[in-house]
């Protein structure tokens, strides 16, 4: 039987004393598959020995995010519909998982960013995403703030496709863009909501002044023009 959800969450050297907030805050959105992929060399509380992984060629943020992609792609892809991939210090509307299951097409390939953080999209920036109204997915290329930040929702399909999407690298000083440029000769087609289902509590680059808020409720209205009914599908 598929699990609906699991999450992967990174985390570097200074996010440790972010991840038991974290973590709970994951579990209350009812998400209880949580993995924990760290960098090398960073201490984890052994509460967490049962969901660890660690490699010792793990010492950027790329490469941590390709060596937790490809290996999470070749064990839960076939038990799970849909991965949430985060740092910890990310704070997300509890409605999220449900939202998801009702407005991410399963049998396609791409990538949902529910972050849409200031630093990305300023107010004043013509290039903001546009959506077909106010509440939405919308379109975008792709930025090298996603490793910078890991954010984003991704089918299975699409996370065991990472290994061949993700080369290896040969010039570690080119880690900053490397995802980026790697998901954009692919083709990749990525998505930022509008407005930002998500936020980030200690980075002022990456929060969201448009965070629509942890208990958000669409109204009755919203939820007709989405075509949606929030409540959990039947499995």
């Amino acid at each position: 039987m598929k699990t609906p959800w699991r999450a992967l969450l990174m985390v570097q050297k200074d996010d440790v004393k972010y991840m038991n907030e974290t973590v709970q805050r994951l579990r209350q959105m009812g998400i209880p598959e949580i993995h924990v992929f760290a960098e090398a060399k960073v201490r984890i509380s052994k509460r967490y020995d049962t969901s660890l992984h660690q490699d010792a060629s793990w010492t950027s943020p790329y490469e941590l995010w390709r060596g937790a992609t490809a290996l999470a792609g070749q064990i839960y892809t076939s038990q799970t519909d849909l991965f949430l991939v985060c740092r910890p210090d990310v704070f997300f509307w509890e409605q999220l998982p449900v939202y998801c299951e009702h407005t991410i097409p399963q049998n396609e390939i791409g990538i949902w960013c529910p972050l849409t953080p200031n630093r990305v999209f300023p107010s004043e920036n013509i290039q903001r995403p546009r959506c077909s109204g106010d509440w939405g997915w919308c379109p975008t290329q792709v930025t090298p703030d996603v490793e910078q930040h890991h954010c984003f929702v991704v089918t299975g399909h699409m996370l065991s496709l990472m290994a061949f999407y993700l080369p290896k690298l040969e010039e570690p000083q080119h880690i900053g863009c490397s995802l980026s440029h790697a998901l954009g000769r692919r083709g990749v087609p990525y998505y930022f909501h509008n407005p930002s289902l998500a936020t980030v509590g200690n980075d002022v680059n990456y929060m969201a002044n448009d965070f629509v808020g942890l208990t958000h409720h669409m109204n009755q209205k919203d939820m007709k023009e989405q075509n949606l009914i929030l409540t959990p599908k039947r499995r």
